[in-house]
């Protein structure tokens, strides 16, 4: 909407993140709902690189039997946006964006 961009990956893993890479498609997104809650199968660097978001958001259950998110994921996650820019469903609850085109604002319940 206007300059604020999501993108919304589903459960992709590295192979899709870099067939639309390789395919060139416009990426570059404000916010980026992190693939696959966090697995370890998706959010490669090169990925972070084309995306370039500002901020990012995990939907993730509280203990989950898997380890998600991967420490990997967070890693990368806390390198390209710094853990203050970084939300999770497990530790913020309800996460919701709010934006007029021009300005992004984030809210949780926690």
């Amino acid at each position: 909407m206007g300059k604020v961009r999501f993108l919304l990956t589903a459960d992709i893993m590295w192979e899709a993140e870099f067939e639309l890479a390789a395919r060139r498609a416009s990426l570059n997104s404000t916010v980026l709902k992190v693939a696959h809650h966090g697995s370890g199968t998706s959010t490669a660097e090169e990925f972070l690189a084309v995306v370039d978001p500002q901020l990012a958001v995990i939907s993730v259950g509280k203990d989950n039997p898997f380890g998600h998110p991967a420490s990997e994921v967070m890693e990368r996650l806390g390198r390209k946006l710094g853990s203050g820019n970084i939300y999770r469903t497990d530790e913020h609850g309800t996460i919701e964006f709010t934006t007029d085109g021009e300005r992004l604002w984030v809210e949780t319940d926690r």
